[in-house]
């Protein structure tokens, strides 16, 4: 969404062309999840104390990308870069942004 972007340099809105991205680096690894089932909640947020809570952790595996994505604007020229993390789950499409 390149066009929500704002020039550093002169501040217009709607001005801003994504130009290029390039893939720095991707990494593979495992970030762990944690579950609780059982829990039953009675009232205002409070905990039932009467209700036996499991606490169940699974290792999801997932890919780290770094991208560098590189801007221009149309109203003054001037050009920058940023670097976008995003983080998918292998196995499924579902990605997250940083």
């Amino acid at each position: 969404m390149s066009f929500l972007k704002r020039c550093p340099s002169c501040g217009k809105h709607f001005e801003v062309r994504h130009t290029a991205e390039t893939l720095e680096s991707s990494q593979t690894g495992t970030i762990t999840k944690t579950r609780a089932t059982g829990a039953r909640y009675s009232g205002y947020g409070v905990m039932d104390p009467y209700t036996n809570v499991t606490v169940e952790t699974t290792e999801v595996p997932v890919e780290h990308d770094t991208y560098e994505e590189a801007y221009t604007c149309k109203h003054c020229g001037y050009s920058w870069t940023e670097k976008k993390k995003v983080t998918r789950r292998l196995g499924s499409g579902t990605a997250t942004t940083e």
